[in-house]
């Protein structure tokens, strides 16, 4: 009899075996298969559950995937690494309050791996709780002190949080702890400014030479660039910067000149549905207000001025509002929004339904507040949608000199596994995003513009109060000067501006194009006779 059970268990084990190789070599129904078979056959076994459950997360199938982990749980209380994966699926799933539990649960379990404390920050991170990201991570430093990677990550999220000084700290205690890791470089380079006597170029080169993962690459090619950027370096980090990302994308899945064909479409279809989005008035009582634009155009100062205001909170820049309405459509597209999806389904869609899962989305932050600020740039292509969707919804759009935007945008670090950002890959087609973006403003502006408003960031630093003033009335909010001061803005930043928003408003990034014009002269002549400019 007990020959029967070890033989049992011993095939058990390589079933279990080869389910493992089948999931490596991402050959999920053959893998699904085999686990299948041995959870019916061992049904109180967590490590077959939990297994399973990473297969379905790799098929996309997200509830089936909770489902899993919650009996894993079951079988096996209190596990930290079932939590945390609970907390990602009902992250991907947009129960945020739900992966926020999970979160602190897994984060208040004693003996968590250096790794486990990584995934918790990390998590808390994805959904904007940037302050609890570090405390993570600095109680994790205090357990794993030669560990580079938690040092590394501590210093991003110190970062984000505006804490710069830590930051800087923790970054060099990475370096000192892992000297040829590039990540730790490239995460360093955005804490300060470059000098000659202080800078990390020959280590940052010598680690682009090495990396072999172009996404990974990228990273470093940007750290690069930007520290010979600050050293008046044009050229070479201009030269820096199109190597990293031609190599990038020629493995990347996304073409970059599709974003400026999905704004011309999106454009269209707003045009179409304008007297509709105009008279919409049934849905949520929430009046978010929307800081849009392209990235690296002012939406943060702007951010900051408007939650100085008492009444009004941050959200950081979420893509709740994306998720909604990639839920509400049942088909899978990259980027935030497709408008050749949006189309066909248009009519299908209830966007008041809409308009209130994205405000019970984002509760966890809001603390059901009214008035609050989602910051996320790239929301100007969603901007139809939130008009239909949230009918007392404000939008306002930073508009920047084109030039200075283009080389914003190709010089900004920026993800590149959903597609949004592919257009950042190549320097022309960050030029046409940057062309369809001004037109699709325009039309915005032009059919609704009670609810949307233009603001020109060089006129915003040149008179802040004029410009700050004309915004709060926009946005039927009560004025102080005082709100003027972003430095003194104590809410976590949670973007590339966190070092520059430290300070009062000032002028010193205007007019940073100059310093590119090398590569811009062709783009500059055709903006000029385009939109009839004087760049």
């Amino acid at each position: 009899m007990n020959e029967k059970i070890e033989s049992t268990l011993e095939n058990s084990a390589v079933l279990f075996q080869k389910a493992q190789a089948l999931y490596q070599l991402k050959k999920y129904p053959q893998a699904n298969e085999i686990i299948t078979k041995l959870i019916e056959h061992s049904p109180n076994d967590a490590e077959y559950y939990y297994f399973k459950s990473e297969v379905k997360r790799e098929q996309s199938a997200y509830p089936e995937q909770l489902k899993l982990l919650m009996k894993a749980l079951e079988l096996r209380p209190n596990t930290s690494e079932f939590l945390v994966k609970i907390g990602y699926c009902h992250f991907t799933l947009i129960n945020c309050s739900e992966a926020v539990c999970y979160a602190k649960l897994a984060e208040n379990n004693v003996n968590n791996s250096a790794e486990l404390y990584c995934m918790i920050a990390k998590l808390y991170s994805k959904l904007g709780l940037y302050a609890e990201s570090a405390q993570v991570l600095q109680k994790a430093a205090l357990l794993y002190k030669d560990n580079a990677k938690i040092y590394y990550h501590l210093g991003g999220s110190l970062t984000l949080c505006g804490k710069i000084e830590s930051a800087v700290k923790a970054f060099q205690q990475s370096i000192l702890l892992e000297p040829n890791d590039g990540l730790t470089y490239a995460g360093f380079t955005k804490t300060r400014k470059a000098s000659l006597e202080n800078n990390n170029i020959e280590s940052l080169k010598k680690q682009a030479r090495k990396e072999r993962n172009a996404s990974t690459g990228i990273n470093i090619y940007h750290g690069l660039a930007k520290e010979l950027d600050d050293l008046g370096l044009y050229e070479e980090a201009f030269n820096a910067l199109t190597k990293g990302k031609k190599r990038l994308k020629s493995s990347c899945a996304f073409n970059p000149n599709k974003g400026a064909e999905n704004i011309q479409d999106l454009k269209s279809l707003y045009e179409k549905y304008a007297q509709e989005i105009q008279h919409t008035h049934q849905g949520s009582n929430a009046a978010p207000i929307f800081v849009t634009g392209m990235p690296r155009t002012g939406t943060t100062v702007v951010e900051r001025i408007l939650t100085n205001h008492p009444e009004v909170i941050t959200l950081g820049e979420r893509f709740q509002l994306s998720a909604c309405l990639r839920k509400q459509c049942h088909e899978q597209f990259s980027g935030l929004i497709d408008a050749k999806v949006l189309n066909k389904l248009w009519s299908t869609i209830d966007f008041e339904q809409l308009g209130n899962d994205y405000v019970k989305s984002v509760d966890y932050l809001s603390n059901n507040s009214h008035r609050f600020v989602d910051k996320l740039p790239l929301n100007i292509l969603m901007a139809g949608v939130i008009l239909r969707a949230l009918p007392k919804a404000k939008i306002v759009c930073l508009l920047r000199n084109p030039l200075d935007t283009i080389i914003g945008n190709y010089r900004q670090i920026l993800e590149q596994t959903s597609g949004t950002y592919a257009y950042t890959l190549d320097l022309h087609a960050t030029a046409s995003f940057v062309y369809e973006f001004r037109q699709l403003v325009k039309s915005l502006q032009e059919n609704f513009p009670e609810r949307f408003m233009v603001v020109e960031y060089e006129s915003l630093v040149d008179a802040p109060k004029t410009l700050a003033k004309k915004m709060f009335d926009f946005c039927q909010l009560s004025w102080d000067e005082s709100y003027l001061d972003i430095h003194k803005n104590k809410a976590p930043i949670g973007t590339a501006s966190a070092a520059q928003v430290q300070e009062p408003i000032h002028k010193k990034s205007l007019g940073q194009s100059h310093n590119y014009m090398f590569c811009l002269e062709e783009i500059k002549k055709a903006f000029e006779e385009k939109e009839g400019l004087s760049l």
